[in-house]
């Protein structure tokens, strides 16, 4: 704005730049998970065998008609294909971004993307189902659809904050006008700005209720609408950067109405 310390902008701006960083992040994620899903599916068929495990046991633990050598090759494969897994998960998953940054070891961060009974069965079992690579490709499936609903309302967030934006600034330059042009101003031209910066308080209104609406009614899988602003924008300087900016530019219309309101008076 033209005279005074306030810039609503900045919140917008800050807004966008921490929507694309995290949408950035999430396609970085997705593609890291698609990959992940793609290996294992590679070596699937010819790893799924050494995990199949017959229900049928003698007393020592081990599959009926197998001999020691047999159950002591099943389980160095069985072992061999965690490893893979495991391998595969490193330097797929583990090394976006993201997985960085929170600095969580393997195991702990499949247990909180893909469940804990898998990240067990991956790192920890000495027995794990024999259904595991289908356990993993369906869990992995799930999080990518899940990575893909997160993207598509970041793509509404950016969207949103575009067109608010747009009108912000509008209202902002008018803004800028009048308060460029007072005090030279009539008493005639003192009353119209008077008035037009009414309206542009009411716009400005108009554009806080709408955005509430729209915030209220979209927001992604399990997250709350309060949730969804604090993990979007937890590194900005105010978790409602529209309302903020909204807030801002009402203060500087009502701070100039005020003084056109007292030069009115004593004109």
């Amino acid at each position: 704005m033209a005279d005074h310390d306030r810039d609503p902008q900045r919140h917008l701006s800050t807004a966008a730049e921490a929507i694309a960083s995290e949408r950035r992040k999430c396609q970085a994620e997705k593609t890291a998970l698609r990959q992940f899903r793609s290996r294992l599916r590679d070596f699937a068929d010819d790893t799924t065998p050494d995990l199949s495990v017959h229900a049928t046991t003698h007393g020592t633990g081990r599959p009926a008609g197998t001999t020691t050598a047999r159950a002591g090759t099943t389980t160095q494969r069985v072992g061999r294909v965690q490893r893979r897994i495991r391998t595969a998960y490193a330097e797929t998953v583990m090394a976006t971004d993201a997985a960085t940054e929170l600095e969580d070891v393997p195991a702990e961060h499949m247990a909180a993307e893909l469940g804990p009974d898998i990240s067990t069965a991956v790192y920890v079992s000495s027995d794990p189902p024999p259904n595991l690579l289908t356990m993993i490709d369906r869990a992995t499936a799930n999080l990518i659809a899940a990575r893909e609903k997160v993207v598509r309302k970041l793509d509404d967030e950016c969207s949103i904050v575009e067109t608010m934006g747009e009108q912000v600034a509008r209202i902002g330059e008018e803004v800028d006008s009048i308060e460029s042009a007072y005090p030279a101003l009539s008493f005639h031209e003192l009353t119209t700005s008077h008035r037009r910066l009414g309206e542009l308080r009411d716009e400005c209104t108009t554009i806080a209720d709408r955005r509430q609406s729209e915030f209220h009614s979209k927001f992604v899988g399990q997250y709350t609408r309060f949730e969804w602003a604090e993990y979007l924008y937890s590194d900005c300087p105010v978790t409602h950067p529209i309302l903020a900016a909204l807030a801002e530019l009402v203060e500087v219309i009502d701070d100039l109405r005020k003084t056109l309101s007292r030069d009115i008076a004593t004109v």
